[in-house]
């Protein structure tokens, strides 16, 4: 499987076609002479290549851990000397970690030369030596290692390094939306690099659970595989995470039909052209209960709140456009309340949440997001019963410098609480007029 470090590798592969035309041509040129059998030359041109390639040329750097050793590796099925030199180049470079020489770089290598050997599992024990002798260069070295890790199911290690679950999946999202934006560059897009793209994200998100669930953490696994569903409908992703009977007796009696709250949500039509169906989630007492727990309390103080307010359910989906300079999100939710005064107070308990920058930074600093900005104000539009919020704010994810700004308008109709969110993530902006479209045409739903 590939990792999120194989996606830089291969992109930084993919430039190096434009950036690297002198050490690409030595390449090429070393290549033919194996056609042709000029072996033990190109033996010596395969050595040189991985020894001196980056000193020339550091944009070859995915294309010596990669084509480079695959082609070397090719080339000693029929040549010995080449395998033997092969190994010797690993087993030189492992005992030179070993002895506590060397750097991530070099490890690096080693977990590449051992990949192309399809020999992973010295990777691993590899890195549990570092891990035990070395710790500084076993953390330095731990984006490397994490997948094998994770597949060789060395859990009780995975979870000294990587911390929070969630938060690194924000990472493997983060990745994804990179990658996104270069669908359409001629020298890295295309639907092979699309499909890559997609698989690469289900198998990390996948990876990501599989740990969770391994730990005990079933909360984080499940939170994962809500968020990488609104990215990918994707069967592995939905049978990632098992339900036990109770809880979905739990969730069967919530007496909701999720069909009738789908009347009260915005569809594809009626959003400006562009955006494509993401997911639609019914939100019963217990998952809502879950999702508001990530800003403030338990979720057993949230289900007690529900139950004294009278929630019955909810249902959100999610639409996306995305393009070479932005993603954008809009979401349309509905909660169903048994009185007036239950929505009412849901309602508030949204605004005082909103009115409280402290609580929402926290909150998003565990998923490597801070909050610039936040401003709750009265907003141009109102359900029928005169009762709304609009909150606007500006968003910052980690490895970026693009703010992502968010527009959410929330109002109340009979029993009904409902939002309408857009965020645009990059190069582009949010008029509230169209919000206020969007919120006038589900209230009249």
């Amino acid at each position: 499987m590939r990792t999120l470090l194989a996606t830089m590798v291969m992109l930084m592969m993919l430039f190096s076609q434009v950036q690297a035309e002198d050490m690409g041509k030595y390449f090429k040129d070393t290549k033919e002479m194996v056609r042709q059998g000029k072996y033990k030359e190109a033996l010596e041109r395969f050595i040189w290549f991985h020894d001196h390639a980056l000193e020339h040329e550091p944009a070859m750097y995915g294309v010596r851990l990669s084509y480079a050793l695959d082609s070397w590796k090719a080339l000693g099925e029929v040549y010995p000397p080449a395998k033997k030199a092969f190994l010797e180049t690993r087993d030189r470079k492992t005992h030179q970690l070993k002895k506590g020489e060397g750097d991530s770089s070099l490890f690096h290598d080693v977990a590449s030369l051992n990949r192309t050997l399809q020999e992973e599992g010295k990777t691993v024990e590899l890195f549990k030596i570092l891990d035990k002798e070395n710790p500084t260069l076993a953390k330095k070295s731990w984006n490397v290692a994490k997948d094998y890790v994770i597949d060789a199911k060395c859990f009780d290690l995975a979870r000294k390094y990587l911390g929070n679950l969630v938060r690194e999946f924000t990472s493997v999202k983060a990745m994804y939306d990179r990658n996104v934006t270069l669908y359409d560059d001629p020298r890295i897009g295309g639907k092979d690099f699309k499909a890559y793209n997609e698989n690469n994200f289900v198998e990390e998100s996948l990876r990501l659970i599989q740990v969770a669930v391994a730990l005990g953490d079933k909360e984080a696994a499940k939170e994962i595989q809500k968020q990488a569903l609104m990215v990918a409908n994707d069967n592995r992703i939905h049978n990632a995470v098992k339900t036990d009977k109770k809880e979905n007796a739990k969730q069967d009696n919530s007496g909701v039909n999720a069909n009738q709250l789908k009347k009260h949500v915005l569809s594809k039509n009626h959003l400006p052209d562009g955006f494509s169906f993401v997911q639609g989630v019914e939100k019963n007492n217990r998952e809502a209960a879950k999702e508001a727990s990530l800003i403030i309390d338990r979720p057993d103080d949230w289900l007690k709140r529900y139950e004294s307010w009278g929630r019955i359910s909810g249902y959100s989906v999610a639409f996306m456009k995305q393009n070479n300079t932005s993603i954008e999100i809009i979401s349309s939710e509905v909660e169903e309340y048994r009185t007036f005064k239950g929505a009412t107070s849901g309602l508030l308990m949204a605004m005082k949440i909103g009115e409280s920058k402290s609580l929402l930074e926290k909150a998003l600093k565990s998923f490597g997001i801070q909050l610039e900005t936040i401003e709750t104000k009265k907003a141009p539009f109102r359900g029928d019963n005169g009762i709304f919020v609009f909150a606007k704010g500006t968003l910052i994810k980690a490895g970026s410098t693009i703010p992502s700004e968010i527009v959410q308008i929330i109002w109340i109709k009979d029993i009904y609480v409902y939002a309408v969110s857009w965020v645009v993530m990059g190069v582009s902006s949010i008029f509230d007029s169209d919000v206020v479209k969007l919120a006038q045409l589900q209230n009249q739903l």
